[in-house]
C-alpha cells in the first residue's frame, strides 16, 4: 500500500480500518520499535512514543472502525525546552476548510498500474528460421565433436544454412502462392525472407 505523506499543519483526511496501530520493527535507530497504521488511502507510521498517544486520542473522541478522520502532523515547542517536538493530533471533521482556519486535504488514494501487454507470439516464418538456426548450431557443435578442419567446418555450414533458408523460401513461396496467388512476387517472397533471416541471426547472436 502507498505511504501516506503529512505536510506539517495540514490536516489529512484518512479512514482507520483498524483503531489499534501494528507495532513492527523500525530501522530509525535500528532495533526499535514503531506503530502502522493501515488506513484506505494507505499506510503511516508512527514512533514508539507518539503511536500510543496517538491511539489514546483516536479512543477518547470515540473513533469507529472505518470512519474518516482529519490527522494533523502538528509542530509545536517542548515547554521544557527549546527544541520543536511533533504530534499527530486526531480530529473528527471533513475535507475543506476546518474552524482553526487551516485546509484539509485526503490522502493520496494508490493509483492504479496498468498491466505490462503479453509478448507477440512468433509467426510462423520466424519459428521456421529459428528452428533452422537452432538445427544450424547443433550441427556446428557436431562438426565441431567430428573435429572437421575449418574448411570442411565453413562448408558445412554454409550447406546448412542455405538448404534451409531453400527450404524456408519454397515454404513461404507456396503460402503465397495459395492465398494471394500472383499479387505477391517472388523477388517479393525472396526480400522478406532475407530481412527474416537477418533479423533472426542477430537476435541468435
Amino acid at each position: 500500500m502507498p505511504k501516506i505523506v503529512f505536510e506539517p499543519n495540514v490536516p489529512v483526511a484518512v479512514t482507520l480500518r483498524y483503531l489499534e496501530g501494528k507495532a513492527v520493527d523500525s530501522a530509525f535507530p535500528p532495533g526499535s520499535t514503531q506503530y502502522q497504521f493501515s488506513a484506505e488511502e494507505g499506510v503511516f507510521y508512527l514512533s514508539d512514543t507518539a503511536g500510543p498517544l496517538f491511539m489514546a486520542r483516536i479512543k477518547s473522541l470515540g473513533v469507529r472502525t472505518g470512519e474518516t478522520i482529519m490527522v494533523t502532523k502538528s509542530q509545536v515547542q517542548s515547554p521544557n525546552s527549546k527544541r520543536t517536538i511533533t504530534e499527530w493530533i486526531p480530529t473528527r471533521g471533513t475535507v475543506g476548510e476546518q474552524p482553526n482556519g487551516t485546509y484539509a486535504v485526503p490522502a493520496p488514494r494508490p493509483v492504479a498500474v496498468p498491466a505490462p501487454a503479453p509478448p507477440e507470439a512468433p509467426s510462423e516464418l520466424e519459428r521456421q528460421l529459428a528452428a533452422s538456426l537452432r538445427q544450424v548450431e547443433e550441427r556446428k557443435a557436431a562438426a565441431k565433436a567430428a573435429q572437421m578442419t575449418p574448411a570442411q567446418e565453413f562448408t558445412a555450414r554454409l550447406v546448412t544454412e542455405a538448404s534451409a533458408l531453400v527450404d524456408a523460401f519454397a515454404a513461404v513461396l507456396e503460402h503465397a502462392s495459395k492465398a494471394y496467388g500472383n499479387s505477391v512476387k517472388a523477388d517479393d517472397v525472396r526480400s522478406i525472407l532475407l530481412s527474416a533471416y537477418i533479423n533472426a541471426s542477430r537476435k541468435a547472436a
